[in-house]
């Protein structure tokens, strides 16, 4: 049967298709939203941990037993971009992206919502506090994201970090040279077909718009702007997204040759060859700053501002 439910402290109001035990699972439904109510997920009961296994769950009635995650979190995983595939053995729900091996485990509870990552460090790299909570196999690290904002904006980059790894970005640039002739093959190419790759990127991750402005013009006026420069970094570097800007072609150019650069705050800084009677021209105005950045930029940021931003006498 269907049970229309409003979801309290939202205006959203949702089908849920209720499972299991009939009324006993409409009473648990109904009493256990204490800041979210909850999806229902059925697994058969030979499946399922010991710790579900009573009598009772196992009496004529068993149809299917329901383990259950917030309903916010599970459109959020959802409008992100990740499916529901499974309950893993340990009770975490794992979701994984269509056409992908990558996956990322959920476990959500009073305290937040946790996320058990495989990539090393990504948990960190994406602002999430992390867990001393021992990872489940598979998994690296686990990171909290607390509050629905936080957790959207947490699977939002990761599902776009799981896309385009550096690894994957790199077998797309080594397969667009294989398919060129050896003759073409020069550094140069590779440059431009990498900051190619790099490019889609980046506009996966700012979603098409301006790491600065917000604005999304025509994708012929945005560019992949590398903090650490393709001929600095490492092949690792130069194709993770930390170390690109998406940015409006003006603010690359400015941001390219050094006339401006980020603190680790994200606020714009200028530098004094930037003078102050040209900055309005180009809507270089107090106050600026990246609409958003993680703790995976701040290395970048840092080397741009010891190593290419012009500060006062230079």
């Amino acid at each position: 049967m269907k049970k229309k439910l409003l979801i309290e402290n939202t205006n959203l109001s949702l089908n849920v298709k209720l499972i299991g035990f009939g009324q006993w699972d409409e009473e648990a439904i109904l009493q256990r939203g204490k800041w979210l109510p909850y999806f229902t997920v059925g697994t058969d009961c030979p499946q399922l941990p010991s710790r579900h296994n009573s009598a009772r769950q196992r009496g004529e009635h068993c149809r299917s037993v329901e383990l259950r995650l917030p309903v916010l979190i599970t459109k959020a995983l959802a409008d992100n971009g990740y499916d529901l595939v499974s309950v893993a053995s340990n009770d975490w729900f794992v979701a994984g992206i269509s056409g992908s091996p990558a996956k990322v485990l959920v476990w959500a509870d009073e305290a937040g919502v946790m996320l058990a990552l495989p990539e090393p460090n990504m948990a960190a790299r994406i602002g999430l506090t992390l867990s001393d909570r021992a990872p489940p196999l598979g998994m690296t690290s686990i990171g909290v994201a607390r509050g629905a904002a936080q957790v959207y904006e947490a699977l939002r980059l990761l599902h776009s970090l799981q896309t385009h790894p550096a690894t994957v970005l790199s077998s797309r640039l080594e397969a667009r040279l294989a398919a060129m002739p050896a003759t073409e093959r020069t550094r140069e190419v590779r440059q431009r077909i990498g900051q190619d790759v790099f490019r889609e990127a980046l506009m996966d991750l700012w979603q098409g718009r301006c790491a600065v402005t917000g604005l999304a013009p025509p994708p012929e006026l945005l560019r992949a702007s590398h903090a650490k420069p393709w001929a600095k970094a490492s092949d690792t570097e130069r194709l993770d997204p930390f170390n690109g800007l998406l940015l409006s072609v003006h603010l690359d150019a400015m941001f390219d040759s050094g006339l401006i650069g980020f603190s680790d705050e994200g606020a714009l800084l200028c530098s004094q060859r930037l003078e102050m009677v040209v900055r309005p021209h180009f809507g270089i105005e107090s106050g600026l700053r990246l609409r958003a950045h993680t703790p995976g930029h701040l290395p970048y940021l840092a080397w741009h501002r010891e190593f290419i931003f012009r500060r006062e006498g230079e």
